[in-house]
């Protein structure tokens, strides 16, 4: 900001300048005109330091939305690029008051807009001409294709063969002589091709190349399913909408290609859906990689053609770097796609109050968690996890992340966050392998190498120390034995300064190795000085939680686990616990670790499981016939239940968990309970792999197959019938929030719950949902679709007043025999039902038309009526549980009298 004289403008001046470029703007304005590269060097100052406007070459006529925003790069200076702009490529004339303000910054200061202090740029295009004879490897056994065969194989690059177009040339598809499938690129320009063609070579399977005259084609392997966009925005009508499962796969398979890719490092600097292609099996696969740099930055030069709208990083319109951390940003806004179906710009919108940048859109959303739901795509009809909703959303805003790009997190894919459960499971593997060293072992053994690479996982997660290398007999270490190779970030502060090491020593290490799996951060040297002010306020614990777990870690077990780790992580060595203190704390709190919330001394959650029967594995590998298919009585998300036979005669079921604490919260659960209408548990087995829980064996199985799954020629049940079933359902529910000492809401009712016995008696099963206390908080479950409280999606909060209305929903089932949720119309029976409910005389059509009519219609009334109120969107108005048994009861006699 200096002019031919050496001596610096004076305040007036500055101020007389920047009054002639407001004034030279608001006439170009005024005739629609906006300049688009307002910068000091296109600034020239008259003998009077009269400023003049210079260089138009980027003047765009017109500020509508149509135009060339959208099929080319923003334009103008890095630096005073509106990151707007950028972004959503909308060009209006306050592109150029942004620049304005940029500039009034810099008369002001004196400081440049973009200062290059930062280092590692990318290597220049001269880069890859010194690397020629790597490059020419790297090829050597990629195919190169004649013009010839290409013309012969697109049918002269017909039409009707075209895949698509992007700003760098057109797809076509091709069939080899061989009859092999392919997708032929063709370049607009050659070194478009190259590029590429040096990226291709080490990712994904290129088949070959042209480069002959005119020609600049590439040959890549065929993708059938083509571009993730025409899954998405561009779904057919009548065409299915991917599920859950497939869009996390496809962003996991995203999140792979990226990792590679940055571990050169390569900016891939064009991600978009349009560039993600789809094999048979919905695997993702990255295209178009012209674009792709070497990192690990690099900077804005004005023949780009990279970017998209939509998924350009705020960073890169402020100071024009490109870094690994603006895919992230990009991978942030495909993600968010994935889940929300919204396009990343969406111009229908442009001209309405509605947003149409989806960042922002779902950023306001995204700082509500009770609002998440409202961001999911409504075409999978709320069929999705709430807690990996929650947990995909959490990553979403992490990475979209905009004045800080270096928190955007790093990619790692296929390695789901872990839950809380899991992480204090390992915690706990870890303590009492150490209590096993220090207290089982004469003389004891002090490991001195935990850290987090030095434990290792099985497929329980079950955690086992290796690498005891740096192991010794101790109970003390003198500076001659310690004398090796450390982690002196889980060392205690006594080491630097005294040499020795001690069974302590271990206890600091784990405190530092619980602090890592609460937060998820890595220890550093340095980062327990960091987190030591935040262990000392309470207040202040939630921000040590690892940020992918929002949310969904219960807060006493938050506060437990975390009070534990200071108490380790104590600079005297003296004031650290014993690791047996730390194994017996952890056992004696492992319920509230776990996350069972209630304000109750943890004594009252106690259960005593001396009265029940543990079987060996080979007793239930018997009876259940080596778990014989045929056995099987349902299957769910958890494991199967199977039919069993024991030694004295006794048919039981026996249900096989996947995972060993799926098995401990039912143990916990019906170790307790004990009612006629609950399923009863006669014991359990959990040697090595086999968890597994042993009931009693209900005869008539489930009760959707005699609503839903009616056989023909079987006889569907009478009213009367239905009606016990409904009493006996509510008796059950009323016995769990009943209980004086620890009431249990069950969470999950749901028809194929409710087992049936020979006389028709309900017994609910399955109570892994189940929780202690009648308000819970909690994210992490997965309920089920059509029984789920509306209450619970939007705010996370499960109630006794939840259950009553599963409840309603059943007894809904009961009347009418449908679904709760049927697929096939995709359609609930609660919406279905609701305006029947609401006018009397319709009753009649709820009804189940197998009846025939066979029904009191005052106990039809009463019922419907019942179903109403526990329906109610308003918790507070539904009835308690105990009213719910009331009318039933008075129901089921009103049906004796009658009948008598």
């Amino acid at each position: 900001m200096k002019g031919v004289q050496e001596q610096p403008l004076n305040w007036s001046k500055r101020l007389k300048i920047l009054e002639g470029i407001a004034k030279a703007l608001e006439f170009l304005h005024s005739d629609d005109i906006i300049f688009r590269d307002l910068k000091p060097a296109n600034i020239l100052l008259g003998e009077e330091f009269h400023p003049k406007l210079a260089d138009f070459g980027l003047v765009k006529f017109g500020s509508s939305v149509e135009g060339d925003q959208y099929n080319s790069k923003p334009k103008g200076t890095a630096g005073y690029l509106d990151h707007w702009y950028c972004a959503d490529g909308m060009c209006s004339p306050k592109v150029d008051v942004y620049a304005f303000g940029v500039l009034l910054f810099e008369l002001m200061t004196g400081r440049k807009a973009l200062e290059n202090h930062y280092t590692g740029r990318a290597e220049s295009p001269q880069r890859f001409e010194a690397d020629e004879a790597e490059f020419q490897n790297s090829v050597a056994n990629v195919r190169v294709f004649e013009s010839r065969e290409l013309i012969v194989a697109t049918d002269n690059f017909n039409p009707g063969r075209f895949l698509g177009e992007g700003r760098l040339g057109r797809v076509y598809k091709g069939i080899l002589e061989d009859g092999q499938e392919v997708a032929v690129k063709r370049f607009y320009e050659q070194p478009d091709l190259w590029a590429e063609v040096r990226m291709l070579s080490c990712l994904v399977k290129m088949i070959g190349y042209c480069d002959k005259r005119k020609y600049h084609i590439i040959v890549c392997e065929f993708m059938p399913l083509r571009s993730l966009n025409l899954h998405l925005q561009d779904l057919k009508l009548g065409k299915k909408p991917l599920d859950w499962k497939t869009r996390m796969k496809i962003a996991q398979g995203v999140a792979k290609a990226l990792e590679y890719l940055h571990d050169p490092p390569i900016i891939y600097s064009g991600l978009k859906s349009t560039g993600i292609l789809l094999d048979e099996n919905y695997n993702p696969k990255l295209s178009d990689f012209c674009c792709a740099k070497h990192g690990p930055i690099w900077v804005y030069t004005t023949n780009d053609k990279s970017l998209s709208y939509g998924y350009i990083p705020p960073e890169y319109a402020l100071c024009g770097k490109l870094t690994l951390k603006s895919d992230i940003y990009s991978f942030g806004v495909v993600l968010l796609k994935l889940i929300s179906w919204r396009k990343a710009l969406d111009e229908t919108k442009f001209y309405t109050a509605e947003k149409w940048h989806i960042v922002a859109w779902a950023r306001p959303l995204l700082g509500d968690s009770k609002k998440f739901p409202e961001i999911v795509d409504p075409l999978m009809k709320g069929q999705y996890p709430y807690r990996g909703l929650g947990q995909a959303l959490n990553l979403v805003k992490m990475c979209l992340q905009q004045e800080e790009a270096h928190k955007r997190p790093h990619l790692k894919p296929g390695k789901t966050p872990l839950y809380w459960k899991t992480r204090m499971k390992i915690a706990m593997g870890v303590a009492k392998a150490l209590e096993y060293l220090h207290d089982q072992k004469d003389p004891p053994i002090i490991y001195s190498g935990l850290k987090r690479s030095s434990i290792l996982l099985d497929e329980n997660y079950d955690p086992k120390l290796s690498d005891l290398g740096c192991a010794e007999h101790g109970p003390t270490l003198n500076h001659t034995a310690a004398n090796r190779k450390f982690s002196l970030c889980y060392l205690g502060p006594e080491y630097p300064m005294t040499g020795s090491l001690s069974l302590k020593s271990d206890v600091y290490s784990f405190g530092v190795v619980l602090l890592e799996l609460i937060s998820g951060k890595k220890a550093i040297n340095g980062y327990n000085n960091v987190a030591r002010p935040l262990l000392n306020d309470k207040k202040k614990f939630h921000e040590i939680a690892d940020p992918l777990m929002q949310g969904q870690y219960p807060h006493r077990g938050l506060v437990q686990a975390l009070n534990l780790a200071k108490w380790c992580l104590q600079e005297d060595y003296r004031n650290r616990p014993l690791t047996a203190e730390v194994v017996i704390l952890t056992e004696r709190d492992w319920i509230l670790l776990l996350g069972v919330k209630a304000d109750r001394d943890e004594a009252e959650f106690r259960y005593d499981l001396n009265n029940i029967r543990v079987f060996e594995s080979r007793e239930l590998i018997v009876a259940t016939d080596n778990f014989n298919p045929r056995r099987v009585l349902g299957e769910g998300s958890l494991g199967r239940v199977y039919k069993g036979i024991l030694k004295d005669g006794q048919e039981v079921a026996v249900k096989r968990f996947d995972r060993q604490e799926n098995l401990c919260t039912e143990v916990k659960i019906l170790s307790c309970l004990e009612h006629s209408n609950l399923v009863k548990m006669i014991g359990y087995c959990d040697k090595g792999k086999d968890h597994m829980i042993v009931y009693e064996f209900v005869p008539l199985r489930s009760l959707s197959l005699y609503l839903h799954d009616l056989k023909p020629g079987d006889k569907p049940l009478d009213w009367k019938t239905r009606m016990k079933i409904a009493e006996g359902v509510a008796k059950a529910i009323e016995y769990l929030h009943g209980r004086k000492e620890t009431p249990v809401i069950y969470c999950d009712l749901k028809g194929s719950g409710i087992l049936l016995d020979e006389n028709y008696n309900p017994k609910l099963s399955d109570f892994i949902c189940a929780e202690y206390d009648v308000t819970w908080d909690n994210t992490m479950i997965n309920l089920t679709c059509g029984y789920l409280d509306p209450g619970y999606t939007m705010t996370g909060r499960i109630t006794n007043k939840s259950d009553v209305y599963s409840f309603g929903v059943v007894l809904l089932e009961l009347i009418s025999g449908k679904k709760a949720f049927d697929p096939t119309i995709r359609r609930s029976i609660v919406s279905w039902a609701r305006p029947l409910l609401e006018d009397s005389n319709k009753f009649t059509e709820i009804a189940d038309p197998l009846m025939k009519g066979k029904y009191l219609h005052r106990t039809l009334v009463q019922a419907l009526d019942l179903a109403k109120l526990s329906l109610q969107e308003d918790a507070n108005k539904r009835p308690l549980v105990a009213e719910v048994v009331t009318t039933l009861t008075n129901i089921r006699k009103s049906i004796g009298f009658n009948r008598s």
